[in-house]
């Protein structure tokens, strides 16, 4: 059987062979690609995504890649030159199958269009662009959403571009999967969205390995963790709700004066001209929100972290916090159920597919952030290691859900299904 497959960032097979740097992005598909790749039964091609215009290309036995440019900025605009270089691989390699990861990607449909009458193809939903431009701006004042800062204005980008961004984005999602014969999703939600684009196409569900770090070593146990400590693993952009936890935090604080969160990324406070030049419109409405509530001393950003540091935040928090305005499948939730971190998370999108039957005490109304911020104190509360005891069924839940080899199989039947139906 040969597969191939088209990410929007380079394997970590590939990165060692080329001894180049792989992005935490890469990392979440290691495992996965990884058995493929070492897998005697199975040809693997790798295309992917590179800001080298430079392609490069490669063999060895295990596995053929090749990259092509794609530009930070991410595009808006269908590209025919890359088309022909996605058939003429095609043409070349002649896979069984090939595999699209992502439908938010102009280069998706793309390499789905060069697929037609040459190779089946299915592509993984992984989020949905189209849904989450409609939510891109909840919660945020319309001044914020229209406003610029000076880092805004250099580089012709705000909130309300962004959001024009993401919808046209979508128009080229919603074309892709109505023009997808089959779709690989993990959610009753992304199923749902799919049914309502393309009610034709055939829907696999395939769930996602986590990365190794989580399924190995230290769990979440209450009397080691820092009480009163809460982690948040994004918040660089509206959709992950940063300005929603704020309001969280205001109301925690009013019982809790010594509550603290931490988050990843950069801080979006500003203390001094060079930070103050690059803080972009919601970094400035969010460092107004953190000092009109009075918690700077309860706010610290952590920079970026990798897999091993959002575990060790992970053990050390007393709760973890997703409070995403939409979400399709968290990796985040997932990892922190697999280390057992108590979590609270906005029941938007998948996010109940995921948490399963915990669903019922772990999520809240994203519009409701005093309900939140009740069910956190709660949590915050507990105060004997007793009381955390049903985590350890949230735990079982989540290594079930997401076992290695369970996985590995519903990607191999969905694979086999395909080829066989198209042969």
């Amino acid at each position: 059987m040969k597969i191939l497959w088209l990410t929007s960032k380079i394997l970590p097979y590939v990165a060692n062979q080329l001894n180049v740097a792989c992005t935490d992005q890469g990392k979440w598909l290691r495992v996965l690609s990884d058995a493929f790749i070492k897998d005697d039964n199975i040809d693997f091609v790798s295309i992917y995504a590179s800001g080298n215009r430079i392609k490069q290309k490669g063999r060895n036995k295990r596995c053929t890649w090749y990259s092509f440019y794609a530009p930070k900025v991410i595009e808006t605009n269908y590209n025919e030159k890359r088309y022909i270089f996605f058939k003429n691989i095609l043409a070349k390699e002649r896979p069984d199958l090939v595999h699209i990861w992502g439908t938010e990607y102009v280069f998706s449909s793309e390499m789905l269009d060069a697929s037609k009458n040459i190779v089946p193809a299915v592509v993984s939903i992984q989020g949905l662009i189209s849904e989450c431009a409609k939510k891109y701006t909840e919660g945020l004042p319309y001044k914020v959403i229209k406003s610029y800062t000076f880092h805004d204005l250099i580089r012709n980008d705000n909130i309300l571009k962004q959001k024009k961004n993401f919808l046209k984005r979508g128009e080229f999602e919603k074309d892709l999967i109505r023009k997808s014969n089959y779709i690989i999703g993990r959610t009753d939600w992304d199923k749902e969205s799919v049914r309502e684009i393309n009610p034709d196409a055939e829907y696999f569900f395939c769930d996602e390995i986590m990365r190794p770090d989580f399924y190995e070593g230290e769990e979440w146990s209450y009397t080691r963790c820092d009480k009163g400590r809460i982690f948040m693993s994004e918040a660089s952009y509206p959709i992950k709700g940063m300005h929603n936890a704020i309001e969280i935090m205001r109301i925690l604080k009013k019982k809790h004066p010594n509550i603290h969160l931490y988050t990843t990324g950069r801080d979006a406070r500003s203390h001094n001209i060079q930070e103050i030049m690059r803080q972009n419109s919601y970094e400035k409405y969010l460092s107004t929100l953190i000092n009109e509530y009075g918690l700077n001393e309860n706010i610290t950003y952590l920079g970026r972290l990798g897999p091993a540091e959002i575990k060790e935040q992970l053990l050390k928090a007393n709760l973890y916090l997703n409070i995403s305005v939409v979400e399709n499948s968290s990796n985040s939730i997932a990892e922190a159920m697999l280390i057992g971190t108590p979590i609270l998370a906005s029941d938007v999108g998948g996010t109940s597919s995921i948490v399963g039957t915990y669903g019922r005490e772990c999520l809240f109304d994203i519009e409701r952030p005093q309900d939140a911020a009740g069910m956190a104190e709660r949590i915050l509360n507990k105060e004997k290691p007793e009381d955390f005891l049903k985590y350890l069924s949230v735990r079982q839940y989540a290594k079930e859900k997401y076992d290695v080899n369970k996985i590995l199989s519903q990607y191999l039947d969905c694979y086999a299904n395909i080829i066989g139906k198209t042969k």
